[in-house]
């Protein structure tokens, strides 16, 4: 007992605890001042966005300005290579070689600099501590100090790994996964040795000696024989892209769309790009009518998922307006919108067999000059199915399935049902909505045809997986239930009877494509500024505009012949790819009922004979409209028309009994035009004819 206590009483044994203590408080430092370049380490990494299929699609830059890919795993290759380079000791020295600092330490005391010193672990730190620039004596002792604490606490493999990811490449490429993707388009792990040399022969200086430099090969071919490797003499064939990111990044940046650290998306990069490829042709095709930009999106319908979202032909290009992602630029929508419109009215009890009078109608507006709504074509058909109207995008049936379902009724449709935000304030559209004047982007608008696919139901659009996007102009955050099955099964019938089209689109057709069960609608803007179509299976919707962003009006470029070329190829592509599973459309819900000449559709138990005529026109007088105001001249004439045969009367003086009446005026002023039926019925307008034009 005397011996232990006098053992332990001894200076030796308090120096002894006091080294221990020395030795445990240096560990303790160490352990942090690793976290700290650890934590360091990260933020160094870049964050990616993937696509679906695991493709990068965009890289966000880290605080050193460079881009990176880390891997955590490198080939024995790489590692051996590059050590052999480097740091030849660096399996058995202790972070430093203390051999290289009394050698560069010579040096710095003859003048020179001081350099040369550094291993692998000492790099790592530089690097981690930001002090790449700044090679003062604190700054090398600091670094020596980070690079044993990495020893302690780290494997030579850890910090390989580190180094191998970190290390500066040139062009803003950081590690050598990242380098070997920018400058040949593959990664480290798959890399032959002679270009990986050139990679290695980088690190001296990334500026000069890169693989895109043309006057680097003596450089290269010196390390490579230092190497043991032999380098062809030949430079690589690479030319310098400068681009870390996909062009689909193009237009997830214009979405604003972030997510923190990696995260994958819904798109789809390899689809994206032959859409573009495709963009880019026709409108290169229809550069002559005034086209420029145009826009493709692609939804896949059963989980509402973005596949394709094109908004600039080339937006690498500084060409006006290619910078801009047209895809989600609100403009006037044309007969894209009816239907919504024609789908709001079978809910209100109209069928695709209920006729219509088509026919010239005048409708007063608040904010100027009444409205004479005209088809396209600007003739006029006359009784004619709803079927027959939709199919062939006829504008005044849907000015008049428009007025049954009420104004009202269709805007608080859009507001709170669709949870639509116009940028003009809806009451000022009026009827000028079924004439095509909503103004909306193609991504809300593709989402919200995206209820007919899905059978009535409007999913929330989705970008990345496990999340919601709201659409520049909606805010669907959760499944919104807005027809019943039956009502949108009516459209889509109406949509995909391309024989029924044929008196608008022709029997040849740019909506026609080798498939059994699709539906299609175009739409052409008031002057040709903007063309649509877009189309739709139970699998996926595809749509597509084009114009300009400068809004110029086209050259007589409609729907049909415009986009419409673009989307045949891209539902081609949509058609030929993995998300069409050939799902054919459930009729189900609907009913045959035989009209005079063909058979139509409606929903079982329907009421057809006073369903059919629910539209139909009994206003005898068509020609001329109450209220109307004409300039009077000499010659001055206007058309009386009738329903049928009527007796026409003009003041009370009789002018004559027939379905339609020439009449000239004798002077200005104001007339009653009252006709009467054969059984009876009367009917009366006023006009006023006036000396000089309105202002």
């Amino acid at each position: 007992m005397k011996t232990l206590k006098k053992l332990c009483d001894s200076k030796y044994t308090y120096r002894f605890f006091g080294l221990i203590l020395i030795l445990g408080i240096i560990y303790v430092i160490s352990f942090f001042a690793v976290g700290n370049l650890k934590n360091q380490y990260e933020t160094l990494n870049s964050s990616s966005v993937y696509d679906r299929n695991g493709i990068i699609i965009h890289k966000t830059i880290n605080e050193k300005g460079h881009y990176s890919e880390y891997l955590n795993m490198y080939p024995e290759t790489v590692k051996s290579l590059v050590i052999t380079k480097e740091d030849r000791f660096f399996k058995w020295h202790p972070g430093f070689n203390p051999i290289s600092i009394v050698r560069a330490s010579l040096h710095k005391i003859k003048g020179g600099s001081l350099s040369g010193a550094s291993t692998i672990t000492q790099q790592v730190t530089k690097i981690l501590l930001g002090n790449e620039q700044d090679r003062s004596v604190s700054h090398k002792l600091s670094e020596l100090f980070y690079a044993i604490a990495l020893e302690i606490h780290l494997t030579k493999d850890e910090i390989l790994t580190m180094y191998l990811n970190t290390a500066f490449l040139g062009n803003q490429a950081q590690g050598f996964n990242q380098a070997s993707l920018l400058y040949f388009d593959t990664p480290i792990i798959e890399l032959p040795k002679e270009d990986l040399v050139r990679l290695i022969a980088t690190l001296s200086n990334p500026s000069n000696n890169n693989p895109w430099k043309k006057d680097n090969q003596y450089f290269t071919e010196s390390i490579g024989t230092k190497l043991a490797v032999e380098i062809s003499s030949s430079s690589p064939s690479l030319l310098p892209s400068n681009s870390f990111n996909d062009t689909t990044s193009f237009e997830l940046s214009s979405l604003q769309f972030e997510c923190l650290g990696s995260c994958t998306t819904t798109l789809d990069a390899e689809l994206t790009k032959k859409l573009r490829k495709e963009l880019q042709i026709n409108i290169e095709q229809f550069s002559d009518l005034g086209v420029t930009h145009g826009a493709i999106v692609i939804i896949h319908a059963p989980t509402n998922e973005l596949l394709a979202m094109v908004g600039s032909p080339n937006p690498q290009s500084s060409a006006e307006g290619n910078k801009i992602n047209m895809a989600i630029a609100p403009r006037p929508i044309g007969s894209t919108i009816k239907p919504f419109i024609y789908a709001k009215g079978f809910e209100r009890g109209l069928r695709p067999y209920t006729k219509v009078t088509d026919r010239e109608y005048k409708y007063p507006v608040i904010t100027g000059f009444p409205i004479y709504p005209k088809n396209y074509d600007g003739t006029y058909q006359g009784d004619i199915t709803l079927h027959t109207a939709l199919s062939n995008s006829l504008n005044v049936p849907t000015v008049k399935v428009l007025e049954y379902i009420g104004l009202n009724s269709f805007y608080e449709f859009l507001l709170e049902s669709l949870l639509f935000e116009p940028i003009n304030n809806i009451d000022s559209y009026a009827y000028g909505i079924a004439l095509g004047g909503l103004e909306m982007d193609l991504l809300t608008l593709s989402h919200y045809f995206s209820i007919f696919p899905n059978e009535g139901q409007l999913l929330p659009l989705t970008i990345e997986k496990g999340s919601v996007y709201k659409t520049p102009q909606s805010n669907i955050i959760s499944t919104l239930p807005v027809f019943e099955k039956q009502y949108t099964d009516l459209v889509t019938k109406i949509l995909a009877d391309r024989d029924s089209g044929v008196a608008q689109f022709g029997l040849k057709s740019n909506l026609n494509v080798p498939y059994h069960s699709y539906a299609v609608k175009t739409g052409t803007s008031r002057d040709f500024h903007d063309s649509w179509t877009i189309g739709y299976t139970p699998d996926f919707v595809v749509s597509v505009w084009l114009g300009n962003a400068e809004n110029k009006p086209l050259i007589r470029l409609s729907g049909q012949s415009g986009a419409g070329s673009v989307w045949k190829r891209a539902m081609d592509i949509a058609l030929n790819s993995k998300y069409c599973s050939d799902t054919s459309f459930d009729y189900s819900t609907l009913a045959e009922y035989e009209t005079s000449n063909s058979i139509s559709y409606g929903l079982l138990g329907d009421d057809f004979e006073s369903t059919q005529t629910k539209l139909i026109d009994t206003a005898l007088i068509r020609k001329p409209h109450d209220g109307d105001v004409f300039l009077f001249t000499h010659d001055a004439t206007i058309q009386l028309v009738g329903n049928t045969t009527l007796e026409w009367t003009i003041n009370g003086t009789s002018i004559g009994r027939s379905e339609e009446v020439a009449w000239q005026p004798i002077q200005a002023g104001t007339y009653t035009i009252t006709a009467k039926s054969d059984n009876g019925d009367q009917e009366t307008v006023i006009v006023s004819f006036v000396d000089s034009e309105l202002p």
